[in-house]
């Protein structure tokens, strides 16, 4: 592949965030980018979409439902999408992209994790959407790890497709990452829901499997054949890469959490679940635009 192909590419829409949760590595990233106007943004990214013959964008930040109005014009450049929000603000129902909500269980759980009121504030705006247009994402840690019973209601309040089960880690010490043992102990749990519940949890059989500690401990991308080793990349808010990963500096590839890395694991290795589940949440756009 040409170094300079990347077909799948992370975008860091904005800085800006109304929460300030515990687990999330972005507010420990440094430096935090200053964010580009919403003309120079959208050239910039139809050029490096148009450099890197990027396909695939997932949207992220800080927040990228706090711009609404460049998040849509900038996904029209590409033929697939996702966002990934809080749900803190209001929510367009027309995006035309996947849509990840961080969910990270009931009021008490949730709460603790992103601050009182979080939970209420955000089934607010979830309420405002379709019923099964929209998947969850939890974030397992020390503090929600209990969540996991609760995953079946979880799905049903919220009226979601299903939800994607990842793990908190961060490169610097964080009371708040799970221990390998607890994190065996999770996967052992998140695999028995798996055959009770098929249809709640998203992540495969095989991706949640990935998630197991290694006998040493240590991984590289290049060990888990990671997506961004040689085919993605990311880009902060001013639209300069981010490296290994969306995470930035915060990203622990030996204990990597994320579902959407394994899960491309599994569909490089001919997981037809998986290829599937990719397909569901960045599905294809109806219509692509370009900039004059």
């Amino acid at each position: 592949m040409n170094l300079d192909t990347r077909p799948i590419a992370s975008f860091d829409i904005t800085n800006r965030c109304p929460q300030y949760c515990g687990h999330c590595y972005y507010r420990r990233d440094t430096p935090i980018a200053a964010e580009l106007s919403d003309g120079d943004f959208l050239e910039s990214v139809s050029q490096l979409q148009q450099h890197y013959g990027i396909g695939s964008a997932f949207w992220v930040g800080g927040e990228p439902c706090l711009r609404p109005a460049l998040l849509r014009a900038a996904m029209a450049l590409f033929s697939r999408n996702a966002i990934a929000t809080s749900a803190m603000v209001p929510i367009p129902d027309d995006l035309d992209s996947g849509l990840l909500i961080s969910i990270d269980g009931f009021t008490e759980q949730h709460d603790a994790l992103r601050g009182s009121g979080a939970f209420a504030r955000a089934i607010g705006n979830i309420r405002q959407l379709p019923r099964q247009s929209f998947a969850l994402s939890t974030t397992l840690t020390r503090a929600n790890a209990t969540v996991i019973d609760d995953l079946p209601a979880l799905v049903d309040f919220t009226g979601a497709i299903g939800v994607l089960v990842g793990f908190h880690v961060a490169s610097s010490a964080s009371h708040l990452t799970l221990s390998g043992q607890e994190r065996a102990d999770l996967i052992k749990q998140l695999l028995a829901l798996k055959v009770q519940h098929p249809d709640v949890l998203l992540n495969t059989s095989g991706a949640l499997t990935r998630f197991y500690p290694t006998g040493s401990g240590q991984r590289s991308k290049e060990d888990l054949q990671c997506v961004y080793h040689d085919r993605a990349i990311a880009f902060d808010a001013a639209l300069r890469p981010k490296a290994p990963c969306t995470f930035g500096t915060e990203a622990n590839c030996a204990s990597c959490g994320c579902p959407v890395i394994m899960e491309h694991r599994e569909r490089d290795e001919g997981n037809p679940s998986a290829d599937g589940l990719l397909r569901a949440l960045f599905p294809k756009r109806r219509q692509v635009t370009t900039l004059n």
